[in-house]
């Protein structure tokens, strides 16, 4: 397998401010504190903590939010066949 050209490379994953993670919960997948903490496969406390400024999202999990803010359908359905696939392995 050919690793792909620097051009091909995305960006680093974006800054996600508490408010930013808020729209993408609340208005974007539209679901709980807890249920996109199960999506992210972190804690609500983590999630609430990113939402009220304690902390900010990991680089993978920034990529996931972007993911997530971009495509939600997509990721949603992409977490939740995943997620089947691995439990019934």
């Amino acid at each position: 397998m050919d690793l792909p050209s620097a051009q091909l490379l995305p960006k680093d994953p974006p800054r996600m401010t508490r408010s930013r993670i808020q729209l993408i919960r609340a208005q974007i997948l539209r679901v709980s504190e807890g249920a996109l903490a199960r999506f992210l496969g972190v804690s609500e406390i983590t999630v609430r903590g990113w939402e009220i400024g304690l902390s900010e999202p990991s680089g993978p999990a920034s990529r996931l939010l972007e993911i997530a803010e971009c495509a939600p359908q997509e990721f949603m359905k992409l977490v939740l066949n995943c997620s089947e696939q691995s439990a019934v392995r």
